[in-house]
């Protein structure tokens, strides 16, 4: 039973009653009956003088009665809400520090890049493992093939970490599926790097945006992406500002408004869980690349891009490198070798591929050793020594 004359906050109430902590239209229903079964007021904030969203009930009207009818009262069955809650408040917060937030006077509003989704909820830069994949761009000729492996990869990487966070975000906020609003940080000028919004800036920069997608001949930012041109396309854009109107640092970032801030400036998040956490979803993420490429390799559906059987050999390969980056090799390196076994149970022929890239990985990586030293420890000279720590060192 809720005590009168005492301050409870949401999850406080939720503990009190026996409820699941929500959001969206249950939330919204929760909130409603406890307001329609007490007299209340919302304390005042003593820093901000505003009221907080807690409540202190002065008179009880009714008993509060809510039921829950949805499945697994609205959790999540991968990722528990109340745990994309957490990260959630870590990525606002991260938003606050790194931008410059207090200095801006605009209290209501946290401007946080794609980066920084991916960093918060994952614990990595989703585009530093995708770009740190060793990819094989060309066939037993030197030519240009087998790219549509690297895209397909990409674009299952893509789509799972945006389906578990973006649309995540998206969905707690209200906003169109996928679609974050966008505001425009630059510096206050070419010698001080305190960011200030320029949302003015947002038109012109989504057109000069579309030019330069039009030149690298990519049809969208996510095919940009995808092909490894896109950081390339935001350095060019950086350059056009500065060159042509004068503004430094120009960035475009997800523009989040909060009503109130006390929250997310009061969370104290603790460093065991928050990596606990981001493991947990990194986990959830990386099953979900597997099982599409899974999906990819075994044609479970028909797909636009149909890749040739050297490719879903590549693909199982960008899996496993993509499991020793997150360091998850241990835990999920079955389910890619299976992927293995059904590929080269289709395609006999394939391991006449898997040999012949053997040995370019093993030429490539002689004529490597040859020049800078060795790479890996079966690169070693014959004794499985480093050589190179036996050597003069640069300056000597």
């Amino acid at each position: 039973m809720l005590e009168l004359n005492k301050e409870y906050t949401y999850k406080e109430i939720c503990s009190v009653l026996g409820w699941k902590e929500s959001t969206g239209n249950q939330k919204i229903k929760q909130i409603k009956e406890i307001e329609s079964s007490y007299e209340f007021f919302h304390p005042e904030n003593k820093k901000t003088h505003k009221p907080k969203k807690s409540y202190i009930f002065t008179k009880q009207l009714k008993e509060p009665v809510i039921v829950d009818k949805r499945k697994n009262n609205g959790a999540e069955n991968l990722f528990p809400e109340e745990d994309f809650e957490y990260l959630f408040k870590c990525m606002l917060q991260r938003g606050t520090w790194l931008d410059f937030w207090h200095q801006r006077g605009q209290m209501d509003e946290v401007y946080v890049s794609q980066s920084i989704i991916y960093i918060t909820f994952l614990g990595r830069n989703l585009y530093a493992l995708i770009d740190g994949i060793r990819y094989v761009r060309l066939n037993k000729d030197d030519k240009p093939d087998y790219l549509n492996a690297m895209y397909v990869f990409r674009n299952i990487c893509m789509d799972a970490a945006k389906s578990n966070t973006v649309t995540r975000i998206c969905k707690k906020m209200h906003y169109k599926k996928n679609v974050m609003p966008k505001g425009i940080l630059r510096y206050e000028n070419s010698k001080c790097k305190h960011t200030v919004p320029d949302n003015e800036l947002l038109q012109t920069y989504q057109t000069r945006m579309g030019e330069l997608l039009q030149e690298y001949r990519v049809s969208s930012e996510l095919q940009a992406i995808q092909r490894g041109c896109y950081f390339d396309i935001l350095v060019e854009l950086r350059i056009w500002f500065e060159e042509e109107l004068e503004k430094y640092g120009v960035k475009r970032y997800n523009l989040i408004t909060i009503k109130d801030m006390s929250e997310i400036e009061e969370f104290i998040p603790e460093k065991e869980k928050t990596e606990e956490l981001q493991k947990k979803m990194l986990c959830v993420v990386v099953e979900s690349i597997i099982k599409s490429g899974r999906n990819r390799c075994t044609e479970a559906k028909t797909y636009k891009t149909k890749l040739k059987p050297e490719e879903k050999i590549l693909l199982g390969y960008y899996l496993t490198d993509l499991l020793k980056e997150t360091e998850l090799i241990k835990d999920y390196a079955g389910q890619v070798v299976e992927i293995f076994k059904i590929v080269r149970e289709q395609y006999p022929d394939v391991n006449d591929f898997i040999e012949e890239m053997k040995k370019k990985r093993k030429a490539a990586m002689d004529i490597y050793t040859r020049k800078f030293g060795p790479l890996v420890l079966d690169c070693a000279g014959d004794g499985c020594t480093w050589d190179w720590g036996q050597e003069p060192l640069p300056w000597e």
